[in-house]
């Protein structure tokens, strides 16, 4: 739906921050950091760095600020053009 493709974005500013501070992984509870191509440059810009994201999450309310780990399990599923994947959360 276009109300799906409609969120907020992160500012190239704010990733390159994270990416100052050895920010390893960047959760999201949108289909993406970017918007339009902005996605795709925010991408790559990550992946440069070896940086990454993880989109499409819920319940981000429910992790404490610090004290957990985060474990991304990968799903093998044909015939997608994204990664799905398991993610748990310890605390």
């Amino acid at each position: 739906e276009e109300k799906y493709n409609n969120h907020p974005e992160i500012s190239i500013e704010v990733i390159k921050y994270l990416v100052d501070k050895n920010v390893n992984m960047i959760g999201i509870d949108t289909l993406g950091l970017g918007v339009s191509k902005n996605h795709g440059i925010i991408d790559k810009y990550l992946g440069d760095h070896k940086m990454y994201a993880i989109e499409n999450l819920c319940n981000l309310k429910n992790i404490p600020n610090k004290n957990f780990k985060v474990y991304c399990l990968p799903m093998k599923i044909e015939g997608l053009d994204g990664y799905p994947a398991r993610i748990l959360v310890e605390f």
